[in-house]
């Protein structure tokens, strides 16, 4: 992956070489490339082809001068499809879609062995499934949904366990993506990495195959990209998420739920997404993952941690030189106290300690008052509150206060990788390779 990815990323190398490169990584035969140009360059341009090559079936097929491709559940060649759809940007997102001519719809290649279809990412919401699963897969990820533990059922008999899954006949799931985990960290901590590449998380719902196996997503993001991190800016729900294409590797927990819970969590998601008063979006706050949170507690009651706090996020920000060089500084002053025998050493060294510490967080306090005016701390955007749902506009509340100005730990973020770590100690928690194909896999 590594030599691939530094293949696309070599100036040297021309377009052509690196579309030809993405062309049989996503599966295709060469020989297809060359049929017609023109569509070709419309698979490339309208980013068809990222769209197809997490899809179970992503066949195209040749045909004379020509291939075709599923539209709708029917085959339609190459240049019918240039005549009937564009590629052209939606005033409302600011972003390029494939639209169709004669409807004004924008179309979404789907994993519902339907191909291209009326499907606009950003306003779908739970309507449409993302995926449809097979029978046989759906009682893998349901044997694999119910390794899943509750907190409250730990301390539950396994006979008792059996039990209480065996109304517990939908899936939830509970993804986070990374990007590109081979890339080399330098000075930085491993977990400082982890939190860098660690990129988003998101749902996926998966209905019972007594009613279609159905897959169905939801995410929240910005709308625009926010230029300062303590910015806040206006969110927005997807029903294909973009990570879906972009990771190179997915972290899936799932978790069976009842038809119930089904129910009432769709119905809290619907609250959301179909409210017209926009939601407020903060990188390291009010974010995907701190969404994931709330939607999953809020409904059905499960609590999956999230939050880190200021002084913890520093400590795993930290180079390791400068962590090693704390714990030698402690770990010989130790030394040292033992060997003299003297307590009131001791003493005095956990008071210099203590005074460190405050001065340290004293001084990071005050850098951040300085530094929140540039990094957006004062940007006030008044709109819905994402944890209170409520009709009335309100306005976010800024990170940085005067009330916790000089006490950081009060400071919690909510980060991608802090549920990863939370779904490396789950039963239920598989990983999802780039080179799978359909939204779902069970190959670790």
């Amino acid at each position: 992956m590594t030599n691939y990815l530094n293949f696309l990323n070599n100036d040297t190398v021309s377009v052509d070489e690196k579309r030809i490169a993405k062309w049989q990584v996503y599966g295709f035969p060469l020989s297809f490339y060359y049929k017609n140009p023109d569509f070709t360059d419309f698979l490339f341009e309208s980013r068809l082809l990222s769209q197809m090559k997490i899809t179970k079936i992503n066949e195209l097929r040749p045909v004379k001068d020509d291939l075709k491709m599923m539209v709708e559940g029917h085959w339609m060649k190459g240049h019918e499809i240039l005549k009937q759809f564009e590629i052209r940007e939606d005033p409302t997102h600011h972003e390029t879609f494939i639209f169709r001519k004669k409807t004004n719809q924008v179309y979404t290649y789907v994993d519902t062995n339907q191909g291209l279809i009326p499907f606009h990412p950003y306003h779908e919401g739970l309507k449409t499934p993302i995926s449809l699963i097979s029978p046989e897969d759906y009682l893998k990820f349901l044997k694999n949904a119910h390794k899943f533990v509750r907190e409250n059922e730990q301390d539950l008999s396994k006979k008792d366990k059996i039990k209480k899954n065996q109304t517990r006949t939908c899936i939830l799931q509970i993804v986070t993506s990374r990007l590109n985990e081979e890339t080399p960290h330098y000075f930085l901590t491993k977990n400082a990495y982890h939190l860098i590449d660690c990129k988003h998380n998101w749902l996926r719902l998966i209905e019972p195959a007594s009613i279609g196996a159905k897959v169905y997503g939801i995410s929240y993001g910005w709308e625009t990209r926010p230029h300062k991190s303590l910015e806040i800016v206006k969110g927005r729900f997807f029903s294909i998420d973009p990570w879906e294409y972009r990771a190179s590797k997915k972290i899936v927990t799932s978790i069976a739920i009842s038809v119930e819970e089904l129910k009432k969590l769709k119905a809290f998601l619907k609250k959301y997404v179909n409210h017209q008063t926009p939601t407020g979006f903060n990188i390291l706050g009010q974010n995907c993952t701190f969404a994931v949170k709330v939607w999953v507690k809020k409904a059905i009651g499960i609590h999956i941690p999230t939050e880190i706090s200021f002084t913890q996020l520093i400590k795993k920000i930290m180079p390791d030189i400068f962590n090693d060089l704390i714990r030698q500084m402690n770990k010989i002053m130790n030394s040292f106290i033992q060997i003299i025998k003297a307590k009131w050493l001791k003493k005095i060294w956990n008071k210099i300690n203590k005074k460190l510490k405050t001065l340290q967080q004293a001084a990071i306090a005050l850098s951040l008052t300085l530094l929140s005016f540039l990094l957006g701390a004062t940007t006030r955007f008044k709109q819905q509150e994402f944890l209170l749902f409520s009709p009335q506009n309100q306005t976010f509340q800024t990170l940085f206060t005067k009330k916790y100005l000089y006490q950081l730990q009060q400071h919690q973020y909510h980060l991608p990788f802090v549920i990863e770590n939370w779904q490396k100690q789950q039963a239920s928690t598989v990983t999802y390779h780039k080179n799978h194909r359909g939204f779902n896999s069970i190959s670790t």
